[in-house]
């Protein structure tokens, strides 16, 4: 429960309220218990890094950390086969959830795509990149071998527009994954649509992440709306339980 505390205070900093911090427990304990062997091969559970949970070890700077971590002990996510929940989570989903399989090619049931209200406008809402065109261009045809020599296919990848969010550049023929873009290009996220602009295209992106399951921004704004921790966590995982991990093995023996 102190790795939570600090956990809690790396991922979501000094300022939130209580509410919200005892959403981040509960997803934060979630995902600790649900990877803890992940890395035993190499002699340790979990990292402090991205790739698990940021944790820099303070876990003593604001109280009301603790007391969330205390106010909601023991509680964890699971699904349907009382399964520990993938409990993503990241910045800003730019008004839409993805759904798992456009990131990680494995569809879950509970990490489904949703229209966020709660997201839009807040910090991480907007973003806008400039790329030279040619070297966009010549990215496009070195990487995915993309006919940049067909005036409607590079008009399609000049000009690409995201009304909802999609698995693929310019159409799924087209074979380019936008998360492949999204790292290639260290962009914000892959919900963006682009424009010519002389020798540049502009791109126009909603969100910060991967946007499967939980946005903190959003989260953060629906807790100062009023919402409840347990109405967060079930806006953003669809059809999940929130359990005591202790009763989670009576469940599963049954």
């Amino acid at each position: 429960e102190q790795y939570l505390i600090g956990v809690i205070e790396s991922e979501s900093g000094n300022y939130q309220s209580k509410e919200y911090y005892k959403v981040q427990a509960i997803i934060s304990r979630t995902y600790a218990l649900k990877h803890k062997t992940k890395f035993l091969h190499e002699g340790f559970m979990l990292t402090d890094l991205v790739n698990c949970q940021v944790y820099f070890g303070k876990y003593y700077q604001n109280p009301k950390m603790k007391e969330a971590v205390e106010e909601t002990i023991g509680l964890v996510l699971v699904d349907e086969e009382m399964h520990y929940i993938t409990a993503a989570f990241y910045s800003n989903s730019g008004g839409q959830t993805e759904n798992s399989d456009n990131v990680w090619n494995k569809p879950v049931s509970y990490l489904r795509s949703k229209t966020d209200p709660f997201s839009i406008g807040k910090n991480n809402y907007k973003w806008t990149k400039t790329i030279n065109k040619s070297k966009w261009l010549s990215y496009l045809k070195e990487k995915y071998d993309y006919p940049i020599e067909d005036s409607l296919k590079r008009s399609k990848a000049l000009n690409f527009r995201q009304k909802n969010r999609k698995k693929y550049l310019a159409g799924w023929d087209s074979h380019v994954l936008l998360t492949d873009v999204r790292k290639d290009w260290r962009l914000k996220s892959t919900y963006f649509s682009a424009r010519e602009d002389g020798e540049n295209i502009i791109l126009k992106g909603n969100g910060f992440g991967h946007a499967v399951g939980l946005s903190q921004e959003g989260a953060m704004n629906m807790v100062d709306l009023g919402y409840s921790y347990t109405d967060v966590l079930h806006f953003y995982y669809t059809n999940v339980f929130l359990i005591d991990a202790d009763r989670r093995l009576y469940y599963l023996l049954e």
